[in-house]
């Protein structure tokens, strides 16, 4: 029997969901482009050793893509060789493209080079909660410029959206690579630092005593243990509280002082731009520590029930690294942030979270009489008109029976057209969202 069910990871969309989607990247994009910034589309395929190029560690998460005539020979798996896969993938991000497209278009590009990007990815990754296979991915990123204002810009059009969405829901946690690199090198942990990263990452799953316990295990020196347990105790205190006992911390931890107080610069500098209840300080994130060179940052929902929304930080010297041939007129540093669309749908809808006009008006035209089919044309060109989504549906036998099927496919008004409506020369429209409802004349609706 065929598999009628979407492939594992992925997910069909209709309905619902779809409105939710379409409104987010509408409000996104509106926002976006308030900015100044510039949609970019490119190709689902890119050759692999750009995919590659920065994320050697990932490769196997990248779905390669075999060579014409290579179908029948990956059935085989004695006459299958490696040369039969192809020299192009799917793309893994949208980061990786856009650098690609920079590097191939830098001489005609305004820099610093402001960028979105709402689009497809593929991962071929271990399918759980909020974690997909296939997911559209939303970027926004500043090429070519070193000023901490990028930074500033990308929060602030972080607490903008969220704040649309959903308001007091969600948090941004902030931390700085260099002051996490710091913590590790003085402890002589850099080399265990994805290890360090990995167990850290589930305080909020298992809680602090395990990872504690864990890492005594192996041995981590206890002074670590106890800073660990220090920086955990900021994450939910409020801006101004997490300031003052980060200060008391560095008494402590001395080694700590000069990256800490350039950070704290920078938390101090956003504050004039965003409400500070939104931000979180966690010198515990240590996402992209092979990628990102300073700020980093995620948007977590406040009551945990699941993982990162947005991530981003600032980058530097990825055109470089991928194309070090070529010789760049502007500074080769980036700042930027993703958004998981897919995830902020799935913790809306988890919560019963309305966003506002996710869903275009919609009236339902419900003949329940063959006498009633023209007039119901009629109207429906009247709106169609006005371009508001108007619908016949001339199956119903019974008023119950169409009220019943309007409110299960989220239309906002109905109307009715039955004998007594065309006796009268007019029609019933219900309000369905307040209840009210009113009568117009046939005529009303053939007016130019």
């Amino acid at each position: 029997m065929v598999n009628t069910n979407p492939v594992k990871g992925t997910q069909d969309i209709f309905g619902d969901y779809f409105y939710i989607q379409d409104n987010l990247i509408s409000t996104l994009k509106k926002i976006f482009t308030l900015h100044g910034f510039e949609p970019l589309s490119t190709p689902a395929m890119e050759y692999t050793e750009i995919l590659t190029s920065n994320y050697e560690d990932e490769e196997k998460l990248i779905y390669h893509i075999l060579n014409s005539g290579s179908l029948e020979k990956s059935l085989n798996i004695k006459k299958f060789q490696k040369k039969d896969i192809s020299e192009k993938g799917l793309r893994y991000d949208l980061t990786v493209p856009m650098i690609r497209f920079i590097a191939n278009n830098f001489s005609e590009l305004k820099i610093p080079f402001k960028r979105f990007q709402i689009q497809e990815v593929w991962r071929a990754d271990r399918p759980q909660k909020g974690r997909f296979r296939e997911f559209l991915q939303c970027d926004i990123d500043i090429v070519g410029s070193k000023s901490f204002f990028c930074e500033i810009e990308l929060l602030s059009i972080a607490y903008d959206f969220f704040n649309k969405i959903a308001p007091k829901k969600f948090s941004i946690y902030i931390n700085d690579i260099a002051l996490f690199k710091k913590i590790l090198g003085n402890f002589n942990l850099l080399e265990s630092f994805q290890e360090i990263f990995i167990a850290v990452d589930k305080i909020d799953k298992v809680g602090l005593s395990l990872v504690i316990k864990n890492l005594r295990d192996k041995k981590y020196p206890e002074d670590f243990l106890k800073l660990i347990e220090e920086l955990f105790s900021l994450k939910e205190l409020p801006l101004s509280f997490c300031i003052k006992h980060l200060n008391e911390i560095i008494i402590e931890f001395p080694f700590l002082k000069e990256e800490s107080l350039k950070f704290l610069e920078k938390i101090n500098e956003l504050r004039n731009y965003i409400d500070e209840n939104f931000i979180k300080i966690d010198l515990l994130l240590g996402r992209g520590l092979g990628y990102y060179t300073s700020l980093i940052f995620e948007v977590k929902p406040n009551d945990k029930s699941i993982g990162s929304v947005l991530g981003g930080g600032r980058y530097n010297g990825m055109l470089t690294k991928t194309f070090p041939n070529k010789k760049l007129s502007f500074p080769d540093t980036a700042a930027g942030m993703s958004f998981g669309i897919s995830r902020i749908i799935s913790y809306l809808k988890e919560k019963n979270l309305k966003v506002n006009n996710c869903q275009p008006e919609k009236i339902l035209i419900t003949p329940l009489v063959q006498e009633g089919w023209r007039i119901s044309f009629d109207i429906q060109k009247f709106y169609h008109k006005q371009f508001i989504n108007s619908e016949i549906i001339t199956e119903f036998s019974s008023l119950k029976k169409a009220l019943s099927f309007a409110d299960k496919n989220n239309f906002s008004k109905i109307i009715i057209i039955g004998e007594n409506e065309i006796e009268s020369e007019k029609v019933l429209l219900k309000n369905l969202k307040d209840g009210s409802q009113s009568y117009f004349l046939f005529s009303y609706f053939l007016k130019d």
